[in-house]
């Protein structure tokens, strides 16, 4: 799932009442590379674009609730990234 699907999702979701929640591993892989790769640029027009969304950074070495997460998201992703069959539909 792509950020901008997630940020879209979250903020329709903030739009319509609801209580969103986003949890960031701190030092996540996509954010340094973002900041190496274009300085604090980008970390701001994603801020301006989504200034409802704030993210509760987390590590993930002393966190096991976090890691727990972590893990239920990737499992999310991966269900989503995978192809449909009749059977699953």
């Amino acid at each position: 799932m792509g950020m901008s699907i997630c940020c879209g999702v979250a903020t329709e979701f903030l739009a319509r009442g609801r209580e969103v929640r986003v949890f960031e591993p701190r030092n996540s892989w996509g954010a340094q590379s973002l900041v190496a790769e274009h300085g604090k640029t980008p970390p701001r027009h994603f801020h301006a674009a989504y200034p409802a969304l704030k993210a509760t950074r987390y590590d993930l070495r002393t966190n096991t609730c976090a890691r727990s997460v972590n893990q239920l998201l990737a499992l999310a992703a991966k269900l989503l990234n995978s192809q449909p069959t009749p059977a699953t539909v």
